[in-house]
């Protein structure tokens, strides 16, 4: 296991070369990162490359290609997977379980100097951001319907 400063696709073995290499050479879609982990806090950041957001809590990360595992206690994930961990949080305040692979696979680019795949992501939990749904469900189940009334004729 190895401690790095910060989880990202890149810091657990996936930069630009050898995803470029993995999707020509493998069609198709690829898990490659699995992330799981407690979220205490998140951050907007703005760098050259955009907007991303730095989770703050423990995470482990693994190379599903190498086996290798990574951990940290912050984390950036790629802009696609931003949606699903905000999903994963919902709101919560508190510290938050999450989990999510991180997939690759081709993409042809519109701009001749742009990368030739996108990420993708597969969230491993299951969202805490719907109110109204965990509400309906502390009620139990539905009562039994009544039968529908007959048509006329």
């Amino acid at each position: 296991m190895k401690f790095v400063p910060k989880i990202t696709v890149k810091t657990v073995g996936f930069d630009s070369e050898t995803l470029t290499g993995l999707v020509t050479k493998n069609k198709g879609e690829h898990t490659i990162v699995r992330i799981a982990g407690t979220v205490k806090s998140s951050e907007p950041k703005t760098s050259d490359l955009g907007d991303y957001t730095l989770y703050h809590g423990n995470f482990q990360a693994n190379n599903v290609i190498t086996g290798e595992e990574y951990r940290s206690v912050k984390l950036i994930v790629p802009g696609i997977a931003e949606s699903a961990m905000e999903e994963m949080l919902g709101g919560v305040e508190g510290v938050v379980n999450v989990g999510l692979d991180i997939t690759v696979e081709y993409f042809k680019p519109k701009n001749p100097q742009g990368s030739c795949y996108r990420f993708g992501v597969m969230p491993l939990m299951e969202s805490k951001g719907d109110a109204i749904q965990q509400l309906m469900e502390s009620f139990g189940a539905l009562p039994k319907a009544l039968a529908a009334p007959k048509g006329k004729k």
